[in-house]
């Protein structure tokens, strides 16, 4: 829209001054034309002081002064048109910056909403939902599961769309590339817990808890690093890192850097 307005601002502009150049162009012409009839009249010993002669004469002074007073406009009309060109140019820049910012800050701000829930759910899950079966095997109780996954199937979808937002938006980014591959990863590594969880869902029925040696997505992911580390680096470490790359390159861009 902005650059539509410029261009046809322009083309205005382009006319005017076509339109000036032949008006000059015509005056120039014309003081010409008029010496040439002072000389005509000259050659033809014209008597002086005669009105036909002094009309002659005044002819060339008149096309001087109207040649020069409009060079003198048009060369004043480009210059201040040269200034409105210019100033549009750094009004179109400015909103371009000023809309490329906050693109990056809503980027960044949905992205760190939608990971800030994942992170809640995982803390709400391991605080409210894990259990033990009556032959003593780990276990998650379903309505917590559900729940939860509720909120992490959300996130997912958002990371989804800010890969798509990323992708149309592509030249917003100083690295839009990279910053799709991370927002990437971490809606693909959500989406496995997602389709496990789909799943479970389809095999199990009402059952109120599942074993978790069933659900080896969900296993690591709810693993902590003190009480596991290897699974910890395969469930929920992905999801981290992911998000930081994300944080760092957003945060880059918003610097300049």
């Amino acid at each position: 829209m902005v650059s539509d307005t410029v261009h046809e601002f322009d083309e205005a502009q382009s006319r005017l001054r076509r339109v000036h150049r032949l008006l000059v162009g015509g005056l120039v012409a014309a003081f010409f034309i008029s010496i040439g009839v002072f000389v005509v009249f000259v050659v033809q010993e014209t008597r002086p002081n005669t009105l036909l002669f002094e009309g002659a004469k005044a002819l060339p002074q008149i096309g001087l002064v109207l040649a020069v007073g409009a060079t003198l406009s048009l060369l004043t009309s480009e210059y201040q048109q040269a200034r409105q060109h210019q100033e549009k140019e750094r009004d179109e820049n400015r909103r371009q910056e000023e809309y490329r910012q906050e693109l990056l800050k809503t980027t960044l701000t949905q992205a760190t909403a939608s990971y800030t829930e994942v992170k809640r759910a995982r803390r709400l899950m391991r605080a409210l939902a894990l259990t033990m079966t009556s032959d003593q095997r780990p276990a998650i109780l379903m309505t917590e599961y559900n729940k939860q996954m509720a909120v992490i199937s959300d996130a997912q979808l958002q990371f989804e769309n800010l890969v798509d937002d990323v992708e149309t938006s592509a030249a917003g980014f100083a690295s839009a590339h990279d910053l799709k591959r991370h927002l990437r990863s971490v809606e693909t590594h959500l989406g496995k817990l997602i389709s496990e969880y789909e799943k479970a869902r389809q095999s199990t029925g009402e059952r109120p808890q599942l074993p978790l040696a069933g659900l080896p997505c969900l296993d690591t992911f709810l693993a902590q690093f003190a009480d596991d580390n290897e699974k910890f680096k395969a469930g929920f470490q992905p999801l981290k890192l992911g998000f930081v790359k994300v944080q760092e390159l957003i945060r880059r861009d918003l610097l300049g850097r």
